[in-house]
C-alpha cells in the first residue's frame, strides 16, 4: 500500500544521508580489515631463528570483511525496500554494527593477547615450544573499525525512527491513476466518440488504429447516418 503523504525534501536528504552513511561505514570497516593491527615476533633462540609477522585486521578476526560488505549492500537496500523491508535492513545494520563493535573491543580489552596466541600456536612446529612472543599493539585501525561500527548502528536507529516516511526508488516513475466512479443507471450515457464525429472530417489515424482494435471497420459510416442505411 503506497503511503499518500508527499514526500517532502527532508525526507529525501534523509534517504540520501542514510545510504551515504552505510557507503561510509562500509568504506571505513573494510580499510581497518586491511591495516596492521598487531606486530608479533618470536625472538631468534639458536638454532631456531627468529619468527615475526604484522597481522591486519582480516587476520585478528575473518569476520569483519563480511560485515563491512553486509553494511554496504544495506546501504542500497535502504533505496529499494519500503516499511517492513527498511525494518529488516535496519536490524541487519545494528546486528552489524554491534557483531564489529564486539569483535573489535575485545581485540583492545585483551590487548591482542588471543590473536597473538593463535598465531604462537600455528608457529609452534617452526619455533619450537615457548613463551608467548612479543606483540606490539596498533590502536588507529581498531578504533577505526570501532567508528565505523558506530556508524551503523547511528544508521540502523535513523532508518527505524525515520524510514518509513522515505521515498522508494522508482516511485516518481510510478504510474498515477485515478479512481474510477461507479455509475448509477440516471447518469446520462456517455457518447461514443465514433458514433458522433462528422462524416465529412477525416478520420484520424488514432482512431483508425481504436476501431481495430474494437474490431469494426474504420471505413464503414457511423451507425444512424444516411450512408450507413
Amino acid at each position: 500500500m503506497n503511503d499518500a503523504r508527499p514526500v517532502s525534501g527532508a525526507d529525501r536528504r534523509g534517504l540520501l544521508l542514510a545510504v551515504a552513511g552505510c557507503v561510509t561505514a562500509a568504506a571505513v570497516l573494510l580499510l581497518a580489515t586491511g591495516l596492521v593491527w598487531l606486530d608479533v615476533a618470536f625472538p631468534a633462540r639458536p638454532p631456531l631463528p627468529g619468527v615475526s609477522e604484522s597481522l591486519t585486521g582480516q587476520d585478528v578476526s575473518d569476520s569483519l570483511v563480511p560485515i563491512g560488505l553486509l553494511v554496504g549492500a544495506a546501504g542500497l537496500a535502504l533505496i529499494a525496500t519500503r516499511r517492513i523491508g527498511r525494518f529488516v535492513v535496519a536490524f541487519v545494520l545494528l546486528a552489524a554494527g554491534i557483531l564489529a563493535l564486539a569483535i573489535t573491543g575485545f581485540f583492545l580489552y585483551d590487548g591482542g593477547f588471543s590473536a597473538a596466541l593463535s598465531w604462537a600456536q600455528a608457529r609452534a612446529t617452526t619455533v619450537g615450544e615457548s613463551a608467548l612472543p612479543n606483540r606490539n599493539l596498533s590502536v588507529g585501525p581498531a578504533v577505526l573499525a570501532l567508528s565505523g561500527a558506530g556508524l551503523s548502528l547511528a544508521v540502523g536507529l535513523l532508518t527505524i525512527l525515520r524510514g518509513r516516511r522515505w521515498p522508494v526508488m522508482g516511485s516518481r516513475y510510478e504510474r498515477r491513476t485515478r479512481p474510477v466512479e461507479a455509475r448509477s443507471e440516471s447518469d446520462p450515457p456517455v457518447a461514443d466518440p465514433a458514433a458522433t464525429a462528422d462524416p465529412s472530417q477525416p478520420v484520424s489515424e488514432a482512431a483508425i488504429w481504436t476501431a481495430l482494435d474494437r474490431g469494426e471497420d474504420p471505413t464503414a459510416p457511423p451507425r444512424g447516418s444516411p450512408q450507413s442505411t
